[in-house]
């Protein structure tokens, strides 16, 4: 019985752009080397499992900000893995254009790129990998319904760079979008995916199943060929996973019915939190700043980037200046943001009863707030606050 294993990664997104993302010109340089320093972490992986091949389904890099640094590092980092092959199938973030690095540089003879729209097939011994290229970066044509195995003894995997039509994370648009059912009959032992940034078999049923806990065995001799996105190595932004991986893949030839084993590896390692801070005991700043840290700390989030939505009602007595609160916690975590949706703490009944300027303006809020829609309920209960505190000669902080 012969074995081959292999590496699926993609979506590592080298060179992103933090710009307009609220984190600082150092903060963006970080995240950009930590980057980096995750796909150094899938090449000592692949080179520790003794994979016989690295498989990339796209989005490598960015297209528009990729620098020759850049290109020079990948190209050091593939030449480390010696003669394993490293077959990458380009994504809508690096299309292989006429002047991507995919056709510009000379790499090293271990690397095989897919440069066509049409099906490629490189062949690697026992495997066989067929792909194919994203050419610009807005491909919306179903280019799964492209690809099928060839006969023969060879293991048959895919590798491609595409859109899940059954889900829609994050809001993420669907490139070469394709809906399992296309699966069906395609021949392929290992289909590896890249766009989606979660970690997830495409042929589970819809509803659960889909999230890969330790390692999974799939029988590829069932119709619907065994069709993974790997998730992305380290996550850029608050609407990524935490769970950040690569999948180390195992398939056994069995003769007609070939047995693949899928193991998630975790990767990254900086971790962006979202959580809720219930801020209504705290009736000074230096509470409050207290409170923020120990929600870090008790996360262990340190090296983390952090976004805590304060919730609850403001005390009166609380001077809730943003700015300064994150100075005094700017040590806390790798970045931290602060979100207020902190609710007026006044006694809206007896105000509304006021004869009085301020009574009217409570009465006028309330009667929106009553009639509002949800979207709406916010903003009123802000505008609420705000104008109390202009009554009350508070310092009116605007998050």
């Amino acid at each position: 019985m012969s074995t081959f294993r292999l590496l699926h990664t993609s979506d590592v997104h080298l060179d992103t752009s933090f710009s307009g993302s609220g984190f600082s010109t150092s903060q963006g340089q970080a995240l950009r080397a930590h980057i980096r320093r995750t796909f150094l972490g899938i090449i000592e992986l692949a080179l520790k499992e003794d994979v016989q091949a690295l498989l990339i389904a796209g989005d490598l890099y960015e297209a528009d900000r990729v620098t020759p640094d850049t290109v020079k590092f990948l190209d050091s980092q593939f030449r480390r893995l010696g003669e394993r092959p490293v077959v990458i199938a380009p994504g809508n973030h690096d299309p292989c254009t006429p002047t991507s690095p995919y056709r510009q540089h000379d790499w090293p003879a271990n690397v095989r790129i897919f440069h066509s729209d049409e099906p490629a097939c490189f062949d690697l011994g026992l495997a066989q990998v067929h792909g194919l290229a994203h050419l610009h970066a807005d491909e919306r044509r179903n280019l799964m319904q492209r690809l099928r195995a060839a006969s023969g003894p060879a293991l048959q995997l895919a590798l491609l760079h595409a859109s899940d039509t059954r889900f829609d994370f994050a809001a993420k648009q669907r490139y070469a979008p394709f809906h399992p059912d296309d699966l069906a009959g395609r021949g392929f032992h290992y289909i590896a995916l890249g766009h989606y940034h979660r970690c997830y078999r495409v042929d589970a049923p819809l509803g659960g199943g889909t999230a890969l806990l330790g390692v999974a065995a799939v029988d590829a001799a069932q119709s619907m060929s065994a069709a993974w996105y790997c998730g992305c190595p380290q996550a850029r932004g608050f609407d990524e996973p935490e769970d950040c991986s690569c999948l180390l893949v195992t398939l056994h030839d069995e003769g007609s019915a070939p047995r693949v084993e899928v193991r998630q590896q975790p990767t990254g390692g900086k971790r962006f939190l979202s959580g809720e801070l219930d801020c209504t005991s705290h009736d000074h700043s230096a509470a409050l700043i207290a409170a923020i840290r120990a929600w870090i700390m008790e996360r262990q989030a340190g090296d983390d980037a952090v976004r805590l939505r304060l919730t609850g009602e403001q005390s009166p007595t609380l001077r809730l200046e943003l700015h300064g609160i994150l100075e005094q916690c700017r040590d806390a975590a790798f970045a931290l943001k602060l979100v207020n949706t902190l609710r007026p703490a006044y006694d809206l009944e007896a105000l509304a009863e006021e004869d009085s300027l301020r009574g009217a303006f409570v009465r006028t809020l309330r009667e929106r707030l009553a009639g509002a829609e949800d979207e709406e309920r916010p903003l009123i209960e802000r505008a609420l606050q705000f104008g109390l505190d202009a009554f009350a000669d508070r310092e009116l902080v605007i998050p």
